[in-house]
């Protein structure tokens, strides 16, 4: 639960960030906007089975909240890393049709 918590104001904002600094001269309709859909699907189940990995994996001599730090961290940068490679895909295909 706190994992979630810790995701939920900066994820929100990545995606955000994301839709904004689309280029604005790529059609955002039809076909690039289920490709963008899909992307930020994949990077939600792709950082949600890194959180439950990270959850259950066993931490010696580590405190209760570690688990949580790792969790988050890994997510965030799943999440950045995958929203970062969707942006330059999409400015790239904007600059050459």
């Amino acid at each position: 639960m706190i994992t979630f918590l810790l995701l939920l104001p900066v994820g929100s904002i990545l995606v955000w960030l994301y839709w904004a600094c689309l280029p604005s001269d790529v059609n955002r309709k039809g076909r690039w906007r289920w490709i963008d859909t899909l992307l930020l699907l994949s990077l939600i189940v792709l950082a949600s089975l890194f959180v439950f990995l990270a959850m259950h994996a066993e931490y010696i001599d580590a405190g209760p909240i570690w688990s949580e730090i790792v969790a988050v961290s890994g997510a965030y940068g799943i999440i950045t890393i995958g929203l970062s490679i969707g942006l330059i895909l999409r400015r790239r295909v904007g600059k050459n049709p």
